[in-house]
């Protein structure tokens, strides 16, 4: 398994924008396997600045599904909703073969 983290804030202003861009996104997610193992709202920053207001984890099965994904003509639809939705959007690729336990 893979997991892709995304650190997002959403743009306040556009709930339509954001909407369209999930109509499509967790269907396409959900279609190569994958699916969004957690949502992680973020609180208050004890140090520094709040990065994002929220983190999702997907877990993917492949990193073809990754690529599947995001070089589909369906993500592409979607970029401009995208680009409106969210104030901050970063995505990371994370291997479980990197995590290490605490």
């Amino acid at each position: 398994m893979i997991q892709v983290i995304a650190s997002l804030t959403t743009n306040p202003d556009e709930p339509e924008a954001l909407k369209k861009y999930f109509e499509i996104a967790l269907p396409l997610v959900a279609s190569v396997g994958a699916r969004v193992s957690q949502r992680i709202t973020m609180g208050d920053p004890v140090i520094g600045e709040q990065a994002s207001e929220m983190i999702l984890v997907v877990d993917y099965p492949s990193y073809q599904a990754i690529d599947d994904v995001f070089q589909s003509a369906a993500y592409r639809s979607i970029i401009e909703a995208r680009d409106k939705a969210f104030l901050k959007y970063n995505i990371c690729i994370v291997d479980d073969n990197e995590l290490v336990p605490c």
